[in-house]
């Protein structure tokens, strides 16, 4: 019976001292760390509103690829295709300095810069033909 309570008393002993330990250090940084920047609300917003828009408008596109799939028993071979042929309409437009990708395989559309060499083509412009180069 005593050795319990041994026990007990050395498990409250280490734990009391692993938390005056941890306070110390949490004292110890606070006092060498700089002064916090205060913290700008409305970027934050504006930074959670454009994640949701992206979300949004990603959701619309894959909505569009699995009313496609469910239409037509394939998928689209291209985002032309599925901007011409799509059941609810044409999709909504990409956030801005964003595009659409259509992997065509595996039927999954993903947001990608504008104008970096994976951009896709405007939307009424024809893709340039596979295999063969394109101009840098």
């Amino acid at each position: 019976m005593q050795e319990i309570h041994g026990r007990r008393r050395a498990a409250r002993c280490l734990g009391r001292l692993a938390l005056v330990l941890s306070v110390a250090g949490a004292v110890r940084a606070a006092t060498n760390a700089p002064p916090a920047k205060p913290v700008d609300y409305r970027q934050m917003l504006a930074r959670v509103r454009v994640r949701q828009q992206q979300a949004d408008s990603l959701e619309a596109a894959q909505q569009a690829v699995r009313a496609f799939q469910m239409r037509y028993g394939r998928l689209p071979t291209d985002l032309h295709e599925l901007e011409a042929r799509a059941p609810q309409g044409p999709l909504p437009p990409p956030p801005t300095n964003l595009v659409y990708a259509l992997d065509a395989q595996r039927g999954s559309v993903r947001l990608l810069p504008a104008g970096g060499r994976a951009a896709l083509p405007a939307a009424g412009t024809n893709p340039p033909p596979a295999g063969l180069p394109t101009k840098p």
